[in-house]
């Protein structure tokens, strides 16, 4: 998966770019369950002076892993 981060006047952008079919599945099932609101941020500098960032993302209390058909049927 790609990952960009960028930092704007008033934000900062996190885009996610599936490289395989499995990521591009992950990512329906967060647009789908995530929640809007990260529960969770921080950046950090570990001993061997790697800077690392973590976001996490609670899911709806009833999510799913089924990606609904949402086009006409035939």
């Amino acid at each position: 998966m790609k990952v960009s981060f960028t930092e704007h006047a008033g934000c900062f952008s996190l885009v996610l770019c599936a490289d395989t079919m499995i990521e591009a599945a992950a990512l329906t099932r967060f647009g789908m369950n995530g929640l809007v609101e990260p529960t969770y941020c921080e950046a950090a500098v570990n001993e061997s002076g790697m800077f690392e960032a973590s976001v996490v993302w609670q899911k709806h209390k009833r999510s799913s892993s089924t990606i609904p058909h949402r086009g006409r049927r035939r």
